[in-house]
């Protein structure tokens, strides 16, 4: 066992594992423990989990040179303390992405590794974390960043006031922190929570956040690089499988083939779409693997691994059908494994509750399973990654032989041994595979789990974890959000400072949930009540609750807006403006990116009541503020400024000045880029009302459309009009 130790203030030092696989760093009586993901590299898969999961790095890292230099220059810039977010959807690879960055800083010397969601309760839950530093700079990746958000807030709010160091000790080195999820918003959610200013004179966690907005990794852009991934995953998936060498037809041999791989704006141009399509290319060929959707692609590899896992029951003597070790496998994975010694007691009851009993000892069932899944030594996992667990999973919980109650059950008794990991694998399994149906398995048993959430604490961060955009979880979420409003309601009493802030940021939240369902005028009841309780606060103390009113009276505005209540719109438009040029006066780098929001939302309310000169200026200002924005962080700010230029846009049009609209419209689509143009989820309804737009206004001015953006602006037609969303 390695350990580093400097003197100075309080014992520092960093100890490495005898493994080398993990890390753990003390400094001031705080103990920090860490994986190092990429110490765990494999030179040859020997399992379909080894070639699918992203630590085990057995594929070549392709088409992420850009990534991994951004994420570099940020570690290597001067800020003591910065944090990053980066999103992307499944398969996406930001966890691979985030491995080789560890890799690199540890190169450069640096202390990096990965911090799941228990170590950092328990780091949390030390009282010395404002003292807390490392000897060596450091690189803390966050997986699943969304369900740790109010711990990492604390911590982050505790790092930015910390005391100044005595005279004998060691400069505090740098550390940077990366957080991981699919989803962020920049105005709503755990990623706003996480960003919001506690006050508008002190620095709090958005100190180490300035100029930040959570970046989108997008799919791989090139087809040359899909190819190489789809050939070097065939060959490791034909080893694995005992089969013979498959291989990729030739360009020009398929043309359907090559439309497929070659169709940059296609959403399944992620690396674990095209791992899990070369498993099952093996069989059905590339062609045919390639043309599936992820979901199918998913449920195929999800059977693969079914029948591993029967095949492995038989030769220990288990059973014949697989029935009791899929069973097991599929808790394991809802619950996200357990420690070996917590891993025969649950053998024992779910075998009593499932009437699966055996001759075979519990000891013995164990002794399979840790040959079967992941495991580090201590701890081991159900399958991963999490497409391919949530389809195993829904696949063995849901069979048609066992009522709605039992299946439920299932679901109450896993998350009575570990709580929230069982609500965010159900999260990722709807998101995954519900393809927004509310009646899947996934969606009904979270609803029926919520059920026996009361802790307002908990139904919070099950909320956090919930993203915005998934319709099928959309009404679930609005749900959990009123029951919470009502919690909060029961703790709150006017004139009590102390439960406000709580029953304000719920109502805010709730405001923004029914928004985005059509239920307007309930979204503006919370928001106008959200708007009263904060006013309130704010008069009291508005260094600490001006960011918030402000927030809080910009979602008031949508509201009022989209009800047709346009002056009361603008009044609270204005009042939103008003307050976060004051805050961005005191503090741009915080404020600066807000108040462009609220100057956004200003012009078009200005534009509403035909105010166009006073609406013009406003959307001027707008774009003078992302220009800058973008112009430090481009992969941050490029689609807040494309927005933007398209608001400007419109109003240039309405003002009778096509020409303008037109070059407005021509920067809005070359800030995009073919990159932004590929990108899914929320940024898709962007791109296409920005070319939509395009192309109108060069029609109607008699402009010819740019060669150069024609390409991409088509893309995103097609990808819109086959029906991705």
């Amino acid at each position: 066992m390695n350990q580093l130790t400097v003197s100075g203030d309080g014992a520092i030092g960093v100890q490495v594992d005898g493994t080398g696989n993990s890390v753990t760093i003390f400094a001031a009586g705080s103990a920090l423990h860490m994986e190092m993901l990429h110490k765990r590299k494999l030179d040859q898969p020997r399992s379909l989990q080894d070639l699918l999961i992203s630590d085990a790095r057995v594929t070549t890292l392709v088409g992420r040179d850009a990534d991994l230099a951004a994420l570099a220059s940020w570690c290597a810039s001067d800020a003591p303390v910065a944090v990053r977010t980066l999103i992307g959807r499944a398969g996406s690879g930001k966890t691979r992405l985030a491995i080789e960055a560890c890799a690199a800083a540890e190169q450069d010397g640096w202390v990096a590794g990965f911090v799941d969601g228990r170590q950092l309760q328990r780091f949390h839950a030390q009282q010395n974390l404002a003292s807390w530093r490392s000897p060596k700079p450091t690189l803390i990746v966050v997986d699943e960043a969304a369900a740790s958000a109010r711990i990492l807030k604390d911590w982050f709010t505790a790092l930015a006031r910390q005391r100044a160091p005595g005279p004998d000790a060691p400069p505090a080195a740098r550390l940077r922190i990366l957080l991981l999820e699919r989803h962020a918003e920049a105005e709503f959610g755990w990623w706003a929570d996480l960003a919001r200013p506690e006050s508008s004179a002190s620095a709090g966690a958005e100190q180490f956040m300035r100029g930040e907005r959570p970046v989108v990794l997008p799919p791989l852009a090139e087809a040359a690089m899909r190819r190489a991934l789809l050939t070097e995953a065939m060959g490791h998936a034909a080893a694995i499988l005992g089969k013979g060498k498959a291989a990729l037809p030739a360009p020009g041999v398929d043309p359907s083939f090559d439309a497929l791989i070659g169709n940059d704006a296609r959403l399944e141009n992620e690396p674990l779409f095209l791992i899990m399509a070369a498993i099952a290319g093996v069989e059905r060929g590339a062609p045919a693997a390639l043309a599936l959707g992820k979901v199918d692609l998913a449920e195929d590899v999800a059977t693969i691994e079914r029948a591993r896992l029967t095949r492995l029951g038989i030769a220990g003597g288990l059973d014949t059908d697989g029935e009791l070790i899929g069973h097991l496998a599929a808790v394991l994975t809802l619950q996200r494994g357990c420690t070996f010694d917590t891993l025969v007691p649950l053998i024992k009851t779910e075998q009593a509750a499932m009437e699966l009993s055996h001759a075979v000892s519990s000891q013995k069932i164990a002794k399979l399973l840790r040959d079967a899944l992941t495991n580090d030594g201590t701890r081991f996992s159900g399958l991963k990654p999490d497409m391919i667990g949530g389809a195993f999973l829904v696949h063995e919980i849901a069979s048609e032989f066992r009522s709605d109650a039992v299946k439920q059950a299932i679901i109450n008794r896993a998350w009575s041994r570990t709580g929230m990991p069982v609500a965010e694998t159900l999260i990722l399994a709807a998101q995954d595979l519900a393809a927004g149906k509310a009646d899947h398995p996934a969606v009904v048993w979270l609803g029926g789990l919520a059920l026996e959430v009361e802790d307002p604490e908990q139904l919070s961060a099950m909320i956090d974890a919930l993203p915005q955009g998934t319709l099928a979880l959309s009404e679930l979420a609005a749900a959990w959000q009123q029951r919470l409003v009502d919690a909060r309601r029961q703790e709150f009493s006017p004139g009590d400072v102390s439960t406000a802030p709580d029953l304000a940021a719920s109502l805010n939240n709730l405001a923004n949930r029914l928004f985005g369902l059509g239920q307007r005028e309930e979204a503006l009841a919370a928001a106008d009540e959200a708007v009263a309780l904060r006013r309130h606060l704010a008069a009291a103390r508005p260094d600490i609750f001006a960011p918030d009113l402000a927030m809080s009276l910009n979602n008031l505005a949508n509201c009022l807006s989209e009800l047709g209540q346009r002056e009361e719109a603008l009044e609270a438009a204005d009042e939103a403006v008003a307050l976060r040029r004051h805050l961005a006066v005191a503090r741009p780098d915080v404020f600066a990116p807000t108040l462009a929001t609220s100057l956004n939302n200003l012009a078009n309310c200005l534009s509403a009541l035909g105010q166009r000169e006073a609406a013009l200026a406003a959307a001027e200002e707008t774009v003078g503020l992302y220009r800058q924005l973008a112009a430090a962080r481009p992969d941050a700010f490029a689609p807040n400024l494309a927005r933007s230029l398209s608001v400007l846009g419109d109003m240039l049009e309405a003002a009778g000045r096509l020409e303008g609209a037109c070059a407005a419209d021509n920067e809005a689509v070359a800030t995009l880029g073919a990159p932004f143009l590929a990108l899914p989820g929320a940024h898709a309804g962007l791109m296409l009302a920005i070319c939509k737009d395009y192309v109108r206004r060069h029609a109607a001015a008699g402009r010819p459309l740019d060669e150069a953006l024609l390409g991409p602006i088509v893309a995103v037609f097609e990808r819109m009009q086959a029906g991705e969303k």
